[in-house]
């Protein structure tokens, strides 16, 4: 555990180190205006420990509450996305690693391939429009906030092929586990083997899930964009493109998503050790 954290903090400091470094690069007003990158970025990393961001100019509020309820909209809908991925992956994967020689097997294997190979911003722009021309709802989050979130997690569930990846890599790993001799031998003598599976599977699982943790970020924000939904990803586009720019509310919000990624490796490592106590060592 305290590899762990170490790591994470490692990886932390070293993610907002870079990202003021980054923005050192923009072009700062006021009294920074006539200084260098090394004191642009050594006063934005001042601002991240100190967390002194100051008022938005563009949002007329105080830049951390903008982040905050920014985190809260990007974490539910990585956290909904995350926890329904599960909720339709793991069996599925259970299902086609225990009887893969069903031919509905390889329909199922075909159509959730087909779905999920299409990307997170075709699915969200064709269910913007779908609900526009069938049902005349437009899904913006100022005008319906729930639906354009619960649109958001929709296609961020199907999109991107993270469905399929984490569909294929269960199937493969169930497959892997019945194949074991101990495996035959539990089932031989008729005892259950839904916990030796569990063990098992947590592993691969919360490794498969963590390593697409980019990408359901990263389709998140995407998300947010097609359905104008408040998230951190929507806030930093605009901070963006305000006039002028605003460094420490892009700042603000790369420290919750920061978070957000690093804390799918946190939950992948707890995952194994709830399933497992002697991954502790």
């Amino acid at each position: 555990m305290r590899a762990l954290l170490l790591e994470v903090g490692a990886v932390g400091v070293g993610a907002i180190v870079t990202v003021a470094a980054l923005l050192g690069l923009l072009q700062a007003d006021g009294p920074l205006a006539d200084a260098t990158w090394i004191q642009r970025t050594g006063h934005l990393l001042a601002v991240a420990i100190t967390g002194q961001f100051g008022r938005s100019t563009r949002e007329k509020e105080w830049v951390v509450a903008v982040a905050r309820d920014a985190s809260v909209t990007s974490l539910t809908i990585v956290a909904t996305t995350t926890l329904l991925l599960l909720l339709v992956a793991v069996p599925i994967g259970i299902w086609c690693g225990r009887r893969p020689e069903l031919p509905s097997v390889a329909r199922v294997r075909r159509l959730v391939e087909s779905l999920s190979s299409i990307p997170v911003l075709v699915w969200s722009t064709f269910t913007l429009l779908l609900c526009a021309r069938a049902f005349s709802l437009f899904l913006k989050g100022d005008d319906h906030p729930t639906l354009a979130l619960i649109g958001a997690i929709v296609t961020l569930t199907l999109g991107d092929r993270v469905l399929a990846d984490l569909i294929g890599r269960v199937e493969l790993r169930t497959r892997e586990i019945l194949a074991e001799p101990y495996m035959r031998t539990v089932q031989a003598a008729g005892f259950g083997t839904r916990r030796h599976l569990f063990q098992g599977l947590v592993p691969a699982v919360a490794e498969a899930v963590a390593s697409r943790a980019l990408f359901l970020i990263g389709g998140a924000i995407v998300a947010e964009q097609v359905f104008d939904v408040r998230g951190l990803g929507l806030t930093v586009v605009r901070a963006l493109d305000a006039n002028p720019r605003e460094p420490l509310m892009i700042l603000a919000c790369a420290i919750p998503l920061v978070a957000i990624t690093l804390s799918f490796r946190v939950a992948q490592q707890l995952a194994v050790f709830a399933a497992d106590p002697r991954t502790r060592t």
